[in-house]
């Protein structure tokens, strides 16, 4: 997948937070990419609150010297959400929901990594919740885990 169909795959996941929505669906997505297309990091589940987790994903054997934290949560849509999921590529700008804040960021970081290959000195932090309570940031690391 390149990077455009990445970050439209990330625009289509809802991430906003609400009664009904958080970043269960994105972090599993992320998880699941980053476990199959860049092997050499370990990655793991940081559980925040319920359904809601970081994904930490560091070298095997290795402490990074570099990290990309990025976070998986958008602000709430306004309007019609089901339209700002979808995205558009209208002259040479693509638009949607967290095209700009985040989720063209957690592409670039996923697809740098994949690009430079197998490598032990970087290492990747999706968090939840930036946009409300910063809740990912203060999670406890006793909570990792790999499923």
């Amino acid at each position: 997948m390149n990077l455009i169909k990445l970050t439209q795959k990330l625009i289509s996941i809802p991430s906003y937070v609400d009664e009904n929505t958080n970043e269960y669906e994105i972090g599993n997505f992320i998880y699941d990419y980053v476990s199959t297309n860049l092997p050499w990091l370990d990655v793991k589940k940081q559980m925040v609150e319920d359904k809601r987790f970081n994904v930490i994903a560091l070298p095997k054997n290795s402490q990074p010297k570099l990290l990309f934290v990025s976070h998986m949560d958008t602000v709430k849509p306004t309007g019609i959400p089901k339209k700002q999921l979808k995205p558009q590529i209208i002259g040479k700008k693509l638009y949607g929901l967290g095209s700009a804040d985040m989720k063209s960021g957690l592409a670039a970081s996923i697809k740098a990594l994949e690009k430079t290959g197998p490598n032990n000195n970087i290492g990747l932090i999706f968090d939840i919740d930036e946009e409300w309570y910063i809740l990912g940031r203060s999670a406890p690391p006793s909570k990792i885990s790999n499923n």
